[in-house]
This record gives structure tokens, C-alpha cells and sequence, in this order.
């Protein structure tokens, strides 16, 4: 499960997400979108991860990608 915080006000603007994770550089992979809160209230979909790769500096990087289909 992952919780994205899209706001400075923690909860008012939140994306959940729930699947697996892969490893697999440059394999883009789907996760469900189980909810939010704030303008994402409602919103279910699909979540499209890619890592992109891991460094030093930044740690672990991703392109994530949310398509929403409202309840």
C-alpha cells in the first residue's frame, strides 16, 4: 500500500494506492487506486509505476502515472 500526499495539509489531498512492486528497471507495472481524500474523494483507477533506477544521491526513482474512474 502507498499513500500519496498531494497537499502541504497532510490528509486533505491523498492518494492510495495497493499492489505489488517490481524491481524491474524500465518495466512499467499497474497498481489499483483504492481511494483518496479531499478533491480525490471517491476516485478509484489504475496506477502505472515505472522505476526508473536507483542512486546514490536520489535513492530509489519512479515515474508514476494515476488514471482515475470516479465511483
Amino acid at each position: 500500500t502507498q499513500i500519496y500526499q498531494l497537499n502541504d495539509s497532510y490528509g486533505n489531498a491523498t492518494i492510495t494506492t495497493d499492489g505489488f512492486e517490481i524491481v524491474d528497471i524500465n518495466q512499467p507495472f499497474a497498481r489499483a487506486i483504492t481511494g483518496g481524500t479531499g478533491m480525490f474523494s471517491g476516485m478509484v483507477g489504475e496506477q502505472t509505476q515505472t522505476l526508473l533506477g536507483v542512486t546514490d544521491q536520489m535513492g530509489v526513482n519512479l515515474s508514476v502515472e494515476f488514471n482515475f474512474n470516479e465511483q
